[in-house]
């Protein structure tokens, strides 16, 4: 059966009005205020029978018509205070929380890029050490080399050397003359004596044929 709605006095589906507990009235779901079209409400009370509350400007010709609820407006007014203190707080946490955010993710692009440089050294690291290597085997290659060819041209020059020193004390062998029966003196001049000897025995000698001239053995009393 069709319902008249009191509110804007046009006619609709029961299922579709709500009736008010008080003056029992039926309005519709649409023009109703404070209930949604689905709800079922059991006790409902329309905008007409709803007690009325007075304006928190209070003069003294309404304070008497209409009684201040100062208990209602002020229990209202801690719950308005916290409901602001706590959207605050959670706003601050959610900035907090996008900017930590932020930092974490700058954090994390950092260890990323240290971890590419770690990875860059110890690849430069290994290629500098496997260079040093092969340099060591290198320079142990050429040292040995130089060793042994020194080695070996250190014996030849030695050898050759024992030679010539030996073809040459063959040649002064050869050319030594031992004088002897020459009575010794003080201050004698060996080289004056040989002069002598050779002028006597009539063979010339310069002085620049006589090297070194000296008397063999101890020296008598």
């Amino acid at each position: 059966m069709a319902k008249k709605c009191n509110g804007c006095g046009k006619f609709s589906a029961a299922s579709d009005s709500i009736k008010c507990a008080r003056c029992s009235h039926y309005i519709h779901r649409a023009c109703a205020t404070n209930v949604s079209p689905v709800s079922k409400v059991p006790k409902w009370i329309c905008k007409g029978c709803k007690p009325k509350t007075c304006s928190p400007v209070v003069t003294k010709d309404s304070e008497r018509d209409c009684p201040l609820d100062t208990a209602s407006i002020e229990s209202s007014l801690p719950f308005s205070k916290q409901t602001a203190q706590e959207l605050n707080i959670a706003g601050s946490l959610m900035e907090q929380i996008k900017l930590l955010r932020s930092e974490l993710i700058a954090v994390i692009r950092e260890v990323s890029s240290f971890r590419q440089d770690i990875s860059s050294l110890r690849s430069t690291l290994l290629e500098v050490g496997n260079r040093v290597d092969k340099v060591e085997e290198r320079l142990a290659v050429l040292e040995e080399k130089s060793s042994s060819s020194t080695d070996s041209h250190f014996i030849k020059d030695i050898a050759q050397l024992k030679a010539e020193l030996n073809e040459r004390n063959q040649a002064e062998v050869l050319n030594d003359i031992d004088i002897s029966g020459i009575p010794e003196r003080s201050g004698e001049n060996f080289q004056h004596i040989v002069g002598l000897i050779t002028t006597k025995l009539g063979v010339k000698l310069d002085e620049q044929d006589v090297v070194y001239v000296e008397r063999s053995g101890p020296r008598r009393p």
